[in-house]
């Protein structure tokens, strides 16, 4: 099973030089494509591509049969939004200070804590 992260860029370098760099931005592509690499047909890659934007829709997706108990190559696609910074990045970012954690709350980013559950 692939587990794909698409935030639309690279969350690191939008945090290190800047949020709206446009060099930090993937262009958007079909990444049920990628599925052809490992030889599948259409048929197979429909029923191994799978796309969640919402938590309800990967939990959705987590407990599909074809998923728990795969015969072939999964690929799941997981949305966030681009300036959705993970909680450790985020406590990294901090130790520069204040000023950085101004700076990436100003960019726009999201910051995600640890919870339970989550």
């Amino acid at each position: 099973m692939i587990l794909l992260i698409n935030n639309a860029g690279y969350t690191i370098e939008r945090v290190i030089h800047g949020a709206k760099q446009k060099y930090n931005d993937i262009s958007p592509w079909n990444y049920s494509h990628t599925l052809r690499l490992f030889g599948m047909s259409e048929e197979e890659v429909e029923r191994s591509f799978f796309r969640a934007e919402t938590k309800d829709e990967l939990n959705d997706i987590l407990a599909k049969q074809e998923v728990v108990q795969p015969t072939n190559v999964i690929l799941v696609e997981i949305i966030m939004d681009k300036m959705d910074a993970p909680w450790r990045l985020v406590e990294q970012v901090a130790t520069r200070g204040e000023e950085s954690i101004r700076k990436m709350k100003e960019a726009g980013f999201k910051f995600r804590t640890p919870t339970a559950g989550n």
